[in-house]
């Protein structure tokens, strides 16, 4: 392999250089930067990989689950939307950071519960454990005497290493009998994402 040592390219005419040809591969080895100055452009017009992204991510809902009062009733979302590197296990309902993808992730919840035979809601929270601990809630009270639906979203950044997981909690508080939460996608579902760049 030859080596073209040169402080400076530019075209012989117009404004466009092109490197190798159809099927080449140019490599920055390791160690080297490339450096897109201030006010430059790096275009993509083709298929960038490797840059990372919001991923790994996944999002997924769960089916009717029947809710303990006064208890922090575990939700497995059985049924994912997607799942951008195989981190959501939908037999036991947690979201393991892969190996090498430490850093800080976007996590979210909806739920809804419907009215059942006139039971009143007093309060409803969504938790999020981690490494079976609860760590990060939100969680407030219901209207007074409350019999109709309720919904409720969560959404927080958790700083997160490699191999910790994370599980969906409900914690709700009724009259008697048992709480439903309402299943499928438009009524509950869960999800987080890799914050690229932070």
């Amino acid at each position: 392999m030859s080596t073209l040592e040169v402080g400076k390219i530019v075209p012989a005419t117009g404004t466009a250089i092109t490197l190798g040809e159809s099927g080449d591969t140019l490599t920055v080895p390791s160690g080297a930067t490339l450096a897109v100055a201030s006010g430059g452009t790096l275009a993509n017009s083709g298929t960038a990989t490797g840059f990372g992204g919001n991923n790994p991510s996944f999002s997924a809902y769960a089916a009717s689950t029947g809710l303990s009062t006064a208890t922090y009733n575990k939700i497995t979302a059985g049924t994912e939307i997607y799942d951008v590197g195989g981190c959501h296990d939908t037999s036991t309902g947690k979201f393991t950071v892969p190996a090498g993808e430490a850093g800080k992730y976007a996590v979210w919840t909806r739920s809804t519960v419907s009215n059942t035979a006139g039971i009143v809601v007093a309060n409803m929270g969504q938790w999020i454990y981690l490494n079976g601990v609860a760590n990060q809630k939100n969680y407030h009270g219901a209207p007074a005497n409350s019999t109709s639906a309720m919904t409720q979203t969560f959404f927080s950044v958790f700083d997160l290493s490699a191999a910790d997981y994370l599980e969906w909690y409900i914690w709700i508080t009724f009259s008697s009998g048992t709480m439903t939460l309402d299943a499928g996608i438009d009524y509950n579902s869960w999800g987080a994402y890799k914050l690229a760049g932070v």
